[in-house]
């Protein structure tokens, strides 16, 4: 398991540094608007999957727990 957890624990810490540099520099209206946008057409994409059959029977988020 840490091999899988690893490389993106390395990629964050470098990302988050880089983010809170370029947010002090950056108007942060454009972000939230674009994770307001996301967020809802996420959820909305994650329901419609639940309940929509595909045409294999299995829903995708199922398929990717088993």
């Amino acid at each position: 398991m840490p091999a899988l957890v690893d490389p993106f624990a390395a990629a964050a810490l470098p990302g988050a540094w880089d983010g809170k540099r370029l947010s002090a520099k950056a108007d942060l209206r454009t972000p939230r608007r674009v994770f307001a946008v996301t967020l809802p057409g996420v959820a909305t994409f994650m329901v419609v999957d639940s309940i929509v059959p595909s045409r294999r029977g299995v829903s995708s988020t199922r398929r990717v727990l088993r």
